[in-house]
């Protein structure tokens, strides 16, 4: 092969080159950027040259997107302004929490609230017969009772200022209505409220229909329930959320038998619960659950029916005090006539389990009871009625794992172990104490409550 020959096949091998080359994109032949390779492998395809290699253009690297700063918020104790519970109602209705209204069905639970809210509105009378010096404003949702023949009517029977009654009808959003949803539409509810100045009171009716997920599981419930507990707080006012109790609950303990999941009674601060004196026919109102104040005592009331120009309605009627334990106003209330006697299954079965708790001290874990009455030959149901006819007491003790429920043989409340904790609470109980509305929305105090002793908290 000559000179010129090899030449000749060099240019051909020389021409193929150029020819791959041509039809490759320079950043495909190059690995892809790195974030520790900067140096050797840049991202910017300028780097290269202009941008584009034999007229093509290159490709460029993905951008990453920048993580979001999270930083956690510490407050210093010593920072921390204190101060003591603002009560609308003195030891039953504070300011600025979330407080729950349970009960049985006809218990007149909307009613009773819609009372409170009559006072609120016109310096009327609680149970107790303390009497509201302001006359503040009050906001109502409801999805079970129209505003028309049932709200305003019992309402306006009840001696509320109606001028200070405002109905959440619904929501406009791009010009349709909807209904109101807790989590998303309470920005704009503060901006309604804010306008109305001295909301003090919010009603929800039902309150489980705020919660858009599962009422039985407590992420729903605790999704649907926080921004109200926030939304209190910040406004300052007081919510009451109503419920009822679960079917089939007599005798449990009575914080556990509100219909839902465990979160309706754990996130309010108060939970109220109200049920139907089988003797008397009388409703009761007691303290189910809280850590504000003492739980013992509760009030009687009735709901009576009235007409208001010519409209059928109902109205509430405080009938006075009552004393005991929460537990034992329940258990009484709810108790069926027994007198003692054998010859029956459930005489045989009282006088057996009377017997035993005697023998024992006054109380035995439910699970050894139920154990031993069905080796008795005493059934569930016979061995509940049992309980009621005796009006025992159940409460609960342990948490979790060890969680326990207890039943006793009733005794005086003034006798029952309850710690002497004294609580110096400033009472803003605008019933005898205080004004709230007339003053551009401050509270003022004229006198702090006495001490009161801390009751058992489930």
């Amino acid at each position: 092969m000559n000179n010129l020959e090899s030449m000749k096949n060099i240019q051909r091998l020389q021409a193929k080159v150029d020819e791959f080359v041509s039809d490759q994109s320079l950043p495909d032949l190059i690995d892809p950027p790195s974030m520790t390779d900067g140096l050797y492998n840049p991202r910017d395809p300028a780097e290269y040259g202009k941008g584009q290699v034999n007229g093509k253009k290159t490709g460029t690297a993905p951008t990453q997107k920048a993580k979001s700063k999270i930083e956690v918020q510490l407050m210093k104790g010593s920072n921390v302004e204190m101060r003591p519970i603002t009560w609308l109602i003195d030891q039953w209705l504070p300011m600025g929490k979330l407080t729950l209204l349970a009960g049985a069905g006809g218990t007149g639970k909307t009613t009773l609230a819609l009372g409170i809210a009559a006072a609120i509105t016109s310096g009327g009378t609680f149970p107790s017969g303390q009497k509201y010096l302001g006359r503040s404003n009050v906001l109502i949702w409801s999805s079970e009772d129209d505003p028309e023949d049932i709200l305003m009517p019992r309402l306006a029977a009840m001696g509320a200022d109606l001028e200070r009654i405002y109905i959440l009808k619904s929501v406009r959003e791009d010009g349709d209505d909807r209904t109101f949803n807790a989590a998303t539409d309470l920005d704009s509810l503060k901006t309604v409220v804010d306008s109305i100045g001295g909301v003090v009171l919010i009603l929800l009716d039902p309150i489980i229909g705020l919660v858009k997920g599962n009422s039985d599981k407590a992420n729903d419930v605790r999704e649907g329930l926080d921004p109200l507990v926030e939304f209190s707080q910040n406004q300052r006012c007081a919510i009451i959320g109503i419920s009822h109790f679960s079917k089939g609950g007599q005798g449990k303990d009575p914080a556990e038998r509100v219909l839902g999941s465990q979160a309706f009674t754990a996130l309010p601060r108060m939970v109220w619960g109200t049920i139907i004196d089988k003797d008397t026919g009388d409703r009761v109102l007691v303290r189910l659950k809280t850590n504000l104040s003492a739980r013992d005592g509760g009030f009687l009331y009735s709901v009576e029916q009235t007409q208001y120009n010519g409209i059928d309605t109902s109205i509430v009627t405080w009938k006075g005090p009552i004393e005991g334990s929460s537990h034992q106003i329940i258990s009484n209330a709810e108790a069926v006539d027994f007198d003692g006697e054998n010859g029956s299954e459930l005489g045989d079965c009282a006088q057996w389990l009377k017997s035993y708790l005697e023998d024992v001290g006054g109380s035995q874990e439910k699970k050894v009871i139920a154990d031993l009455a069905r080796a008795n030959g005493y059934g569930n149901s016979s061995l509940y009625r049992a309980k009621d006819a005796l009006k025992l007491v159940a409460k609960v003790e342990g948490f979790a794992s060890s969680r326990r429920s207890i039943w006793m043989l009733s005794i005086n409340s003034k006798n029952s172990n309850i710690p002497n904790n004294s609580h110096n609470s400033r009472a803003l109980n605008h019933w005898d104490s205080g004004n709230y509305g007339q003053t551009g929305g401050n509270l003022t105090c004229k006198a702090d409550a006495d001490h009161f002793d801390w009751g058992i908290v489930l």
